[in-house]
């Protein structure tokens, strides 16, 4: 035990924090008394493991999605979305978001080339469409995204 105390102590040193500024930034996140930290538990997680293709995709879950982008449709005036059309060998998506800039979205969309998507899917007018998508990640992005494909939140 003392042992590891004192490589603690070690730590703290080469950070440059001594135990008395520890204490202090524990009892910022925990409250006063260490035993609160450990009550200080997730709420709930995102789990982006969930892959299927788009026909498959149930309405209100969230999915990660491989897709080829299709046709950009900017809307007619401010107060529509802006829509993008992707698909996969299976059926076809569409992404909407509000309050774009298209020149973003056609750099981080561009047309024909295959991006996976991550959100929350639903269906609106009989299509299915995923609203202001959480992530999206070329292929390269894509290996790092998958080692935190799970995601913890707090309150």
């Amino acid at each position: 035990m003392t042992e590891q105390s004192d490589a603690f102590r070690a730590e703290l040193k080469a950070a440059g924090l001594t135990q008395a500024d520890f204490r202090r930034l524990i009892e910022r996140l925990a409250g006063p008394h260490v035993v609160d930290l450990c009550w200080h538990l997730p709420t709930g997680v995102i789990d982006r493991r969930f892959s299927p293709p788009v026909s498959q995709a149930p309405d209100g879950a969230v999915v990660t999605l491989s897709l080829r982008v299709g046709a950009h449709q900017p809307g007619r005036t401010k107060r529509q979305p802006y829509r993008v059309h992707c698909h996969d060998d299976s059926g076809e998506v569409v992404l909407v978001f509000f309050h774009a800039h298209g020149d973003y979205l056609k750099s981080v969309l561009p047309q024909g080339e295959t991006r996976f998507v991550s959100g929350r899917v639903e269906h609106y007018n009989d299509a299915l469409q995923m609203t202001h998508p959480d992530h999206i990640l070329d292929e390269q992005e894509r290996y790092r995204f998958s080692a935190q494909a799970m995601k913890h939140f707090y309150i």
